[in-house]
């Protein structure tokens, strides 16, 4: 069974007894405000809707998410490659979205992803600008892409494409240069201020040390030859 642990959420698949925690997510009406269906109106509708939760289908890959002990959001890809996710309003600004949808995202990719997109109603700032912080980027827009009651919502569609593996690669290998970069201007830095402070440093006096018995054996052999 898949499970993915945060610092403070614990993602997992969903189970027959997380029934009342989703029903308490899908019938508040700010929660529900730019979801794709209105706010179900009773138990039995988030049952119906529940059971693609428990049921495995090809491209379908959805998770609760746990925070102390309670069930606060559901999230995953219910149509591969789209990604879909609803927080309850009462965890709205603890930054557990954002730590969520970033455990969600290198998930995805880890599992074979190439891309991943999403479908936003464009009044829905909080979820725009929680994609643009994961690196997702507008491709484009449509008008009145489906109806909720007697309103019309429109669409912003989003990608995020899986980083090469070689920009990865390029990353590591510059941030080795830098450090060892780093390390050897401290190095010899400290080397300098010693001479400033002491003279020559120990390493430097062996080499000269070094350096000095080479040359008395060489003038010694050349006075022995004469």
């Amino acid at each position: 069974m898949t499970e993915i642990r945060t610092e403070r959420l614990l993602l997992r698949r969903a189970r027959p007894d997380d029934l009342d925690a989703m029903y308490a997510i899908m019938s508040d009406t700010e929660t529900m405000r730019y979801w794709s269906s209105l706010p179900h109106a009773t138990r039995e509708v988030t049952a119906h809707w529940f059971e693609e939760m428990l049921t495995e289908a090809p491209g379908r890959d959805l998770f609760v998410a746990e925070h102390e002990g309670r069930v606060v959001a559901r999230l995953g890809m219910w149509q591969a490659p789209e990604i879909t996710f609803i927080f309850h309003r009462d965890v709205w600004g603890l930054g557990l979205a954002q730590e969520a949808m970033t455990a969600l995202v290198a998930h995805a990719f880890e599992d074979g992803a190439s891309r991943l997109t999403a479908d936003v109603d464009p009044r829905n700032e909080r979820s725009l600008r929680l994609l643009r912080r994961l690196g997702f980027v507008e491709t484009h827009r449509a008008e009145r892409t489906f109806r909720l009651g007697d309103e019309w919502a429109d669409s912003v569609y989003l990608e995020l494409l899986r980083p090469k593996r070689r920009e990865r690669v390029t990353e590591i290998v510059s941030l080795s240069k830098a450090r060892k970069t780093k390390a050897r201007a401290e190095k010899e830095a400290t080397a300098a201020a010693n001479r400033v402070k002491f003279g020559r440093t120990k390493a430097e006096k062996q080499k000269a040390a070094a350096e000095k018995s080479i040359t008395e054996k060489m003038i010694d052999a050349h006075k022995r030859e004469i």
